[in-house]
């Protein structure tokens, strides 16, 4: 018997609870619905804002991934044309140093010849 009442007291609470739950969202509903028609926003218009934000979210997303490529197809660019001048700057720097060399070799085949026409 003593169970038994007990369970029906915590049965009773929670009934309590429940009603205090559902007057409280009742209440809400109703000061909702007491705002002005024109000012409540419809269900429509929150879903229209709601792919708006979604849309705009993925827009930018999208111009970041477009400014990344951007700039990684300019940084890859500028890379090639560093390559290209280097290489125009080595073969330069090649062609330089063969030409002195031939220099040089001219000045010692110079120096070589009359000492060979010496002994001749």
């Amino acid at each position: 018997m003593i169970k038994e009442g007990e369970t029906f007291r915590q049965k009773q609470l929670k009934l309590k609870e429940i009603i205090k739950e559902r007057e409280d969202f009742d209440a809400k509903r109703v000061q909702i619905f007491k705002i002005n028609p024109l000012q409540q926003p419809t269900l429509q218009e929150e879903q229209q804002k709601e792919i708006i934000r979604k849309c705009n979210k993925e827009l930018q997303i999208t111009k970041k991934y477009k400014l990344y490529y951007n700039i990684q197809g300019q940084k890859q660019k500028i890379q090639a044309r560093l390559r290209i001048n280097i290489n125009g700057i080595e073969r330069l720097i090649e062609q330089r140093n063969i030409y002195e060399l031939g220099k040089k070799n001219k000045l010692k085949k110079k120096e070589i010849e009359p000492q060979i026409y010496i002994l001749q």
